[in-house]
């Protein structure tokens, strides 16, 4: 089976998450509980399964066809991760992931006033957590 992944701009579950691509969701408000690293009480609207194809990783949004997508300093989604725009490069610093878009590579995933955006910085930390 997959494994699934709830994407966390924080490192806390009262942090933000991408539930969508057009913003982002309180984690606590949703009845999302954690242990260690791993949360529970997940609805599908903020599961990912990330999986790697080649040196590159893509998100597909659990329960729909729809692959997060890098799109002129944004988000949006795609139906299929073949695209470079639906592929990212993970690295990790300190038990965060930095996310670096693979058609944008001077542009990492973050997030800043209540808005998941790529931004040209790795200032951005965000975190991985495997869902139960």
């Amino acid at each position: 089976g997959s494994t699934y992944y709830v994407l966390d701009a924080s490192g806390s579950v009262t942090g933000t998450n991408l539930g969508s691509t057009s913003g982002a969701k309180t984690l606590s408000a949703a009845g999302i509980t954690r242990s260690g690293n791993t949360l529970s009480g997940v609805s599908n609207n903020y599961i990912y399964t990330v999986a790697k194809t080649g040196s590159y990783y893509y998100f597909k949004m659990k329960g729909s066809s729809n692959y997060l997508t890098y799109k002129s300093k944004g988000l949006t989604t795609s139906t299929s991760y073949s695209g470079t725009a639906a592929q990212w490069t993970l690295s990790l610093s300190s038990g965060a992931v930095r996310m670096r878009s693979r058609s944008a590579t001077s542009y990492y995933l973050g997030f800043n006033s209540n808005l998941f955006r790529c931004y040209n910085s790795t200032s951005y930390k965000l975190y991985l957590y495997k869902v139960n």
